[in-house]
């Protein structure tokens, strides 16, 4: 025989179930709409602030007015792509990376570009070329250990400039500070002339490390006018 009040107990039990579940889940997304109304529309985490960090060839006060971001605007509803985008406009600047600090911070850490070389300016100067090829600033002489691109036409794009780029980036240390200028009437044909006034006929990109190693070792012997490396396997001077 049952118990009349366990059964009742039961009955209660069953049908607190689901009123339960159903309390529950309207909570779980009034929750989640106030939290979504809090992070998208709320004073509070609105951008106050525009932080830059890495900024040394432009201006803090250059990169916020490209990046454009109004205070006051709910710190989730920036558009960082967008901001990215704006901010690489900007000749120095290689990178940008986009960082959201709540409750009221958007932080841009800005990576510039470094001068590979430079072009000598017909009007006095230099214009500062980086590792690829892009030209993004002046200055009135080349920085120290910095060779002159000689070539046609610098461009990111042209197989001449990369070539030339290429090879300046993979001299050892020791050599890279010796060459006054690199030079290339196309990819196969680049040469260096170091500060000595020696001239250096490197040839294509290919085995940097072999020709580097054989020029070091021409360098100690007495000085001659010409090195011929592209070939590493017969080096030539005269």
């Amino acid at each position: 025989m049952s118990d009349p009040v366990s059964s009742v107990r039961f009955r209660r039990g069953r049908q607190w179930g689901p009123r339960r579940s159903r309390v529950l889940a309207v909570a779980v997304v009034a929750a989640v709409l106030t939290i979504g109304w809090l992070l998208t529309f709320a004073p509070l985490l609105a951008v106050r602030r525009v932080e830059v960090a890495g900024a040394r060839q432009v201006s803090p006060a250059q990169v916020r007015a490209a990046a454009a971001v109004r205070t006051g605007v709910p710190l989730l509803r920036v558009d960082t792509a967008g901001v990215r985008r704006r901010v690489g406009e900007l000749p120095p600047v290689a990178a940008v990376a986009v960082q959201r600090r709540w409750p009221a911070t958007l932080r841009l850490r800005v990576t510039e570009r470094q001068p590979a070389a430079v072009l000598v300016l017909p009007g006095g100067g230099v214009a500062l070329v980086d590792r690829i090829g892009v030209v993004f600033g002046s200055a009135p002489a080349a920085p120290p250990g910095v060779p002159v691109l000689d070539v046609a036409a610098a461009d990111p794009h042209d197989p001449v400039t990369a070539a030339a780029l290429t090879v300046v980036s993979e001299l050892p240390r020791e050599l890279a500070g010796q060459v006054r200028t690199v030079a290339a009437p196309s990819p196969t044909a680049v040469s260096l002339t170091l500060r000595g006034g020696a001239v250096v006929a490197w040839g294509d990109t290919r085995d940097a490390g072999r020709k580097s190693a054989a020029l070091q070792a021409l360098l100690k012997l007495r000085p001659v006018s010409r090195y011929d490396v592209s070939t590493p396997d017969v080096v030539t001077t005269r």
